[in-house]
């Protein structure tokens, strides 16, 4: 976001391509409510978009969008992913039924599909 932001204020026409429904990647999706109101991230999106930012959302590179075909398009093109994997910490029984990773947890929260937690087990 901050690329597309000063590359904007450059004067460049800015395209976001984005795979979820809404801007604000990790900030939005994966932190939770009380950590950052998504009414403040939605506000800095609104900020970038009066910059002329243009988005694009529900498209995913290598799916419809293609990345030779937008660099023939365009004449830069700035790819950043996110950080939406995690390491392993190669710990027993961190594959074990029942663990999942922190980031799965909050991304699947910030997409509305809590994961049902077992209770009893400890």
């Amino acid at each position: 976001m901050s690329a597309a932001f000063y590359l904007a204020l450059l004067g460049h026409k800015v395209t976001v391509y984005e795979k979820a429904p809404n801007a604000g990647g990790m900030l939005r999706y994966a932190l939770p409510e009380y950590r950052l109101p998504k009414s403040v991230v939605t506000k800095e999106i609104a900020f970038i978009r009066g910059a002329g930012v243009q988005f694009k959302f529900n498209v995913a590179l290598g799916k419809q969008l293609v990345l030779d075909k937008l660099a023939q398009a365009n004449d830069a093109v700035f790819v950043a992913l996110g950080t939406w994997e995690e390491q392993a910490l190669g710990l027993p029984g961190e594959d074990a039924k029942g663990v999942f990773s922190s980031l799965a947890f909050l991304n699947d929260a910030g997409f509305g599909r809590p994961r049902r937690l077992a209770s009893g087990w400890w």
